[in-house]
């Protein structure tokens, strides 16, 4: 996002629209700020969530290197659970991204649906195997496409952020969670007829500036 920002066209933008001189660096330390303001807010609600979740990882270049972006997300509301990124795709790596998804669901899915990916298996089996088998794996690389469509929405605005930004320069960026929370609180989806998946969820945000309605209560419960 910084190289977004800092390019020419943008860094003049601010003054040239709204008469204020404002330098790149400090719009980003912003962006920042609020997102872990929101971040925190966001990590105090519940979200209603179905029982069959879908895990998939993708491929972004961070810093110049290759590293892994791994997502879940409720099928019934598409809310966009979790993003860990991580350097390798090992069970350990699946294994943070499972964990993630019981601490925000509150719960365990009835199904998990990834790919045929090996470590998935071992981490599922970690993370949510029960002699109940209460939760169950479907996995399957000739699937994969049909399986998680749903996540594909969601994948394909990381890539158009990603192309916009020019790469992500950091491993801590600021960009991954914001997007997360746009996804889930701003942005309406198709899929739900208009709706958000947050307003899916039972946590969404009722003002019509949806960004303003969520900032503020984001404060609010920060102080």
């Amino acid at each position: 996002m910084k190289n977004a920002i800092s390019d020419e066209r943008h860094a003049g933008c601010g003054k040239q629209c709204y008469s204020l001189d404002i330098d790149h660096s400090t719009v980003y330390r912003w962006i920042s700020k609020y997102t872990e303001i929101i971040e925190a807010y966001v990590a105090t609600l519940g979200p209603e969530l179905g029982d069959i979740w879908h895990t998939d990882e993708m491929k972004v270049k961070i810093g110049g290197e290759w590293r892994w972006l791994w997502n879940v997300m409720d099928e019934k509301t598409r809310f966009h659970m979790v993003s860990v990124i991580t350097k390798t795709r090992e069970i350990e790596d699946a294994k943070k991204a499972f964990r993630k998804s019981k601490e925000v669901g509150n719960k365990k899915p009835r199904l998990m649906v990834t790919d045929g990916l090996p470590s998935y298996k071992k981490a599922f089996n970690a993370e949510f195997y029960d002699h109940h088998q209460s939760c169950k794996h479907i996995a399957d690389v000739a699937l994969q496409e049909s399986l998680n469509n749903v996540l594909e929405r969601m994948h394909g605005s990381i890539r158009e952020r990603e192309k916009i930004m020019r790469g992500i320069k950091v491993d801590d960026t600021p960009i991954i969670p914001m997007n997360q929370i746009y996804y889930n609180f701003i942005r309406p989806h198709m899929g739900l007829e208009g709706a958000t998946p947050a307003e899916a969820a039972g946590v969404g945000i009722e003002e019509e500036n949806k960004w303003m309605g969520l900032l503020r209560r984001s404060i609010t419960k920060n102080e």
